[in-house]
């Protein structure tokens, strides 16, 4: 009967147990004690201790895996749960990790499926978990090297509530401890159009790799293997600047773009192209080798360039000079460069080197530099009266490419501008200043100033031709080519070279030395034939000139000069068309005049009327020139067509009268 009543009275308990707990607050506490007086047991008694407790500890949702850093491990890394969701901290042996060779899609479910099913559990009771949100890791030993494991783990509060299972994991266990070896020699170069770069190196050697053949996993395999892949970091700061802390500079640096070339076989040559590097800036390159562990060798040693474009600029045109009245200052000027040789636009003009020779054929020394941007003038610091000194102006780019040199000025009281061939410095055209107009934009009809190139031919020297040049017009900016330009007189002169050898000038033929005056020449293409224009020779300077108001091709010959005076050509042959064409507009005569006689020409109809003086012609000097008519009366009108008389009369050393006929057709 008394079993009865306590029975009853623990159902009572019970009941009232249940409705307090559900006024309690979470996770409470609560203990009951309960007595019963029953003879002959004597006194009983009921205790219930009770915790509420309702939530688990939250799911781990970002745990991850990497290989270890011992053979055969795991690391694993996550969030360290509370106790209940993210509160209070969880007691030792939370945790419980399970882990497969297989992943969730190959066992055929879920996450929660995989945890079910997963064939390996791994917990310990003494391992006591961070503080909630405090990364939390763990280490797998045990593992087959190389093959990857999958893992996930719960984790338990103290009353026992286990968590949601963990996101799956993946890692391979470690197969390798030994790291490759560093790339050795890591060289760069410049390429294409000098904004590209190219990094080279020899593909280095790898050690280690787990083969489950062999029992090597505590020795470094020797057998050559290759790298996994590469990483290569550049920067505009070099390692010394982070005061040779490597780690620091490769932290700092940047990757490289385009990926990087997959190792080859160790001692392979390797590279990779670089491309529209900033031009100027000096960079610096280093690299670092990886095998399929993970591990990474040491860097390699840097490898420094820096890009620069090898498109030269173009030559500085206008350049002129001005000598101050009491001729004791020379300023020289010259117009901006625009372009590059090729023809693209500059953009990376520094500017423009002054350079100044006590000769035309001497050393130039950089005497200024001139920023691009600056007044394009340059004043010679030095008193040059009673000298001659010889200028030129180079543009200089950025990346240190200069120019071809630009057309020659001197401080002689005509300040000639010359062009020069220069490989052969006394073969040059100069023009002095008063006849130089034509070769400036602002006094010149070609809306450019004009550059004068000296081009060489030598397939054309052979036989008796010693020289053969072209002097040639173009414009400054655009390099287009001029070829109706003339000097208004013959003021210009074209000095050819030549080389003396052993007393004998250099040609085919044995000319001695001392009998240059009498047997070198110079000839002038007209368009159709070559014309022989004699020239003064200077045997001490080894050089023949003539005055000319034509550019156009010219030839230094081996030919006998006349000893009087000679007609050498008539040009065009006697009928000429002074119609304003820029085609046979002149009847012009060429002649040699050894004794330096004063020549003279007049025209004549066939009534025997005067007509017109001949003026000088487009070739002239001390042995040689040449008489012209425009086919014009002395009223300035076009004459008749018709037949007309010239007379060429010498006086001096020696007195002649030549005379002949030419013809106008209309």
């Amino acid at each position: 009967m008394k079993d009865k009543k306590f029975k009853l009275f623990l159902r009572l308990c019970l009941a009232r147990i249940l409705n307090v707990i559900r006024v309690l607050p979470i996770i409470s506490t609560l203990v009951f004690c309960a007595f019963i007086n029953a003879a002959p047991q004597g006194e009983r008694y009921l205790a219930i201790t009770l915790t509420v407790d309702p939530y688990p500890p939250r799911a781990v949702t970002a745990i991850s895996a990497k290989t270890g850093n011992n053979l055969s491990e795991v690391l694993l890394n996550w969030i360290t749960p509370g106790d209940d969701g993210m509160i209070g901290r969880l007691k030792a042996g939370a945790y419980m990790i399970k882990y497969d060779e297989k992943s969730p899609a190959e066992l055929g479910g879920d996450e929660t499926f995989w945890w079910e099913n997963a064939a390996n559990i791994y917990t310990d009771l003494s391992w006591i978990p961070n503080p909630p949100m405090i990364t939390d890791t763990k280490t797998i030993g045990g593992l087959t090297p190389k093959v990857t494991y999958y893992f996930a783990l719960k984790a338990k509060d103290k009353v026992g509530n286990w968590s949601s299972v963990s996101n799956v994991a993946e890692a391979r266990a470690r197969w390798d401890l030994w790291r490759p070896n560093a790339v050795a020699d890591l060289g760069a170069r410049l390429s294409g159009d000098g904004t590209d770069v190219v990094l080279e190196w020899t593909a280095p050697l790898d050690y280690g790799n787990y083969d489950p053949n062999y029992d090597l996993w505590n020795e470094k395999v020797k057998w050559p293997q290759k790298a996994h892949h590469y990483q290569i970091k550049m920067a505009t700061v070099s390692v010394g600047e982070f005061s040779g802390d490597v780690t620091a500079w490769w932290a700092a640096a940047s990757e490289i773009s385009p990926i990087e070339p997959v190792p080859a076989e160790p001692g392979t040559k390797q590279s990779i192209e670089l491309k529209d590097l900033a031009v100027g800036v000096t960079y610096y390159f280093a690299m670092k080798s990886f095998d399929e562990q993970g591990l990474e060798s040491e860097c390699s040693a840097e490898a420094v360039i820096m890009p620069h474009d090898f498109a030269a600029p173009r030559e500085a045109a206008g350049i002129k000079g001005t000598l101050t009245a009491d001729g004791k200052t020379m300023t020289i000027i010259w117009s901006s460069v625009t372009r590059n040789a090729g023809g693209t636009k500059i953009e990376d003009l520094a500017g423009y080197c002054i350079y100044k020779a006590p000769s035309l054929d001497g050393l130039y020394v950089l005497k200024d530099f001139i920023p691009a941007g600056q007044a394009l003038t340059w004043t010679d610091p030095d008193n040059v009266k009673g000298e001659v000194f010889y200028y030129m102006v180079r543009a200089k780019d950025t990346s240190h490419n200069t120019s071809a040199m630009s057309m020659i000025v001197d401080c002689s009281v005509n300040t000639n501008v010359i062009a020069v061939d220069e490989a052969d410095m006394n073969t040059y055209m100069s023009v002095p200043k008063k006849a130089g107009s034509v070769l400036y934009e602002a006094t010149n009809s070609y809306d450019d100033d004009i550059r004068i190139k000296v081009i060489r031919s030598t397939g054309d020297e052979n036989g008796r031709v010693m020289k053969s040049y072209t002097f040639a017009a173009e414009k400054g900016r655009t390099h287009d080519s001029v070829t109706d330009i003339s000097f208004e007189k013959a003021d210009a002169e074209i000095v050819l070279s030549y080389k003396v050898e052993n007393g004998y000038v250099k040609t085919a033929f044995q000319i001695p030395e001392h009998e240059a005056s009498k047997r070198l020449a110079i000839f002038g293409f007209n368009g159709n034939e070559w014309i022989k224009l004699g020239g003064d020779v200077d045997e001490y300077a080894h050089t023949v000139r003539i005055k000319t108001k034509r550019l156009g091709k010219f030839i230094l010959k081996n030919s006998l000069r006349a000893v009087s005076f000679t007609i050498m050509a008539v040009h065009p042959d006697k009928i000429f068309t002074p119609n304003g064409d820029g085609w046979n507009d002149y009847f012009e005569i060429t002649y040699e005049n050894p004794a330096d006689g004063v020549v003279s020409g007049k025209i004549y109809d066939l009534k025997g009327r005067f007509v017109k003086g001949m003026e000088k012609g487009g070739s002239s000097g001390e042995t040689a020139g040449s008489v012209k008519w425009d086919g014009r009366d002395v009223s300035g009108r076009t004459a008749p067509s018709g037949v007309y008389l010239y007379q060429i009369e010498i006086t001096g050393p020696e007195n002649k009268v030549i005379n002949g006929t030419c013809v106008i057709a209309k």
